[in-house]
């Protein structure tokens, strides 16, 4: 069960941190255990799509797992413009629900199986970088140990995969046009 508007959310919050008709530096991070049933659904999505998408050097994919605190020197380093979090969630919607949350309002929203919630993570980045902070979350089912993820959580994961890889496609290859034509 999908919610469209959150891909006009990723387009136009794309659209707001551009600079300069430049594309932004975007981290996406995938938050979740890959053991704990439908919360691996941010990780997968991220191990995926490094297999879909084409390298962009203003994109960094990272499966942050259970400790995605862990990982923000690479962050640091990459100096982004836009992070993203991708992570299972208890929004009290239909199982397998995809939504852009105000990462701001995420407590008490994750599935729990890592050690930061994304909103203690976010306060982080934006204190530390001054980047932009967005979360999507897709609504879990269960998030017991040693289960797969549910076919509705796995069909939204199939679905970040495929709308991120056209959203980031487009928008990077919009980039490569401008530079490769100076007169657009």
């Amino acid at each position: 069960m999908s919610n469209s508007s959150w891909i006009k959310q990723l387009q136009e919050t794309l659209k707001q941190v551009s600079k300069d008709n430049k594309s932004a530096r975007v981290v996406l991070l995938g938050i979740g255990n890959e053991f704990n049933g439908d919360d691996a659904v941010g990780p997968w999505v991220i191990e995926h799509l490094k297999g879909q998408l084409p390298f962009f050097e203003n994109l960094l994919l990272i499966n942050g797992s259970n400790a995605p605190e862990n990982f923000t020197s690479p962050i640091r380093k990459f100096q982004p413009d836009l992070v993203i979090m991708l992570d299972a969630a208890e929004m009290g919607q239909p199982v397998g629900s995809i939504d852009w949350v105000d990462w701001e309002h995420t407590d008490g929203f994750s599935a729990s199986t890592h050690t930061l919630p994304p909103h203690v993570l976010g306060k982080f980045l934006l204190q530390e970088l001054k980047t932009r902070i967005a979360v999507i979350g897709v609504q879990v089912e269960q998030v017991e140990f040693d289960t797969p993820m549910c076919k509705e959580v796995q069909r939204a994961g199939f679905e970040l995969e495929k709308e991120i890889t056209e959203t980031f496609t487009r928008y990077y290859h919009k980039e490569s046009d401008t530079k490769d034509n100076p007169n657009p």
